[in-house]
């Protein structure tokens, strides 16, 4: 390709941690982005999340997961964003899906003022 050539965009990996941000070059800048869960399969943002509690909570999050899957990936994303996150606050997230997953299945999700 070029040397001036806007299509020689390509992706470096900063670390070997696939949640860490990557480096989008161009010719004209460097812009920082962090990955998101939204493009992989729900099983790696159920993985990210348990990993927080050594498997304690895995049973509720693939419940979870086969439920409200963009819920468990979009609460993967967000927590990804946060520099250290706490292991507490991983758990009141996994709290919070299981309430939703039980949301789901007496269809409150459906009709939210029932």
């Amino acid at each position: 390709m070029g040397k001036g050539s806007n299509a020689a965009e390509r992706v470096t990996n900063r670390r070997s941690d696939p949640t860490q941000p990557r480096l989008f070059q161009t010719s004209n800048s460097t812009t920082m982005v962090k990955d998101n869960f939204f493009g992989q399969p729900v099983g790696r943002a159920v993985l990210y999340l348990n990993d927080f509690h050594n498997g304690k909570n895995l049973v509720v999050l693939n419940r979870a997961a086969r439920l409200v899957p963009n819920d468990v990936k979009g609460f993967a994303s967000l927590l990804s964003n946060v520099v250290n996150p706490n292991p507490d606050y991983v758990q009141d997230i996994v709290n919070l899906l299981d309430d939703y997953a039980n949301d789901a299945v007496d269809g409150r999700l459906k009709n939210p003022k029932g």
